[in-house]
């Protein structure tokens, strides 16, 4: 095939179809490697959650740590999927948005949005109490996550302070892995 040279004729704008295909780069799979541990944010049973900055974007997010060997065990690998099922199609702004997964021969590891003003939890141990106005607004915000949730017949299951994100604008509803669909009435694992 012959190479067109692009011209800028000011009377005519050559058009992406007159030059030459180029391909696209092969996509590389995303590893542990491309994120600089920050700190870690939190922990569970079945899991870590550390702060992370993606070293070619510097794309700050979180990152939950999941053992391949402790789902096998603990049998969780249904609630694994429903919640990376869940999450992944899951579009609100107080709602925890999933960025991606990927897997190594030992973890399976999320990409999450993290929440600048950590877990509501810390917040209610470490300082005064909150106001009636402040609470309100978190009430309102978890309110129109559960609501869109729940717009989608999804059940969260495990709604408390440990799973309400703050962000400095926003409050954020996470931890969707105790969720089930409903349809037609009936509880259904997905």
């Amino acid at each position: 095939s012959q190479v067109v040279e692009p011209t800028f004729d000011s009377n005519r704008m050559q058009l992406a179809r007159d030059f030459p295909k180029i391909p696209k780069p092969r996509p590389r799979k995303v590893t542990v490697d491309d994120f600089i541990q920050l700190k870690e944010l939190g922990n569970g049973k079945y899991g870590r959650v550390y702060l992370v900055k993606e070293k070619y974007t510097n794309f700050v997010c979180a990152l939950k740590v999941i053992e391949k060997k402790l789902l096998h065990e603990e049998e969780i690998t249904d609630q694994f999927i429903r919640e990376v099922k869940i999450q992944q199609f899951l579009n609100h702004p107080n709602i925890i948005k999933m960025y991606g997964c990927f897997d190594d021969s030992t973890n399976i590891y999320i990409i999450l949005e993290v929440g600048t003003g950590g877990q509501l939890y810390h917040q209610l141990k470490k300082s005064q109490p909150l106001s009636e106005a402040r609470i309100a607004f978190i009430m309102r915000q978890v309110c129109e996550a559960v609501n869109e949730i729940h717009s989608l017949r999804i059940i969260h299951r495990d709604i408390k302070p440990e799973n309400i994100v703050l962000h400095d604008v926003n409050v954020c509803l996470c931890r969707i892995s105790s969720s089930f669909v409903t349809s037609g009435g009936q509880y259904t694992k997905i």
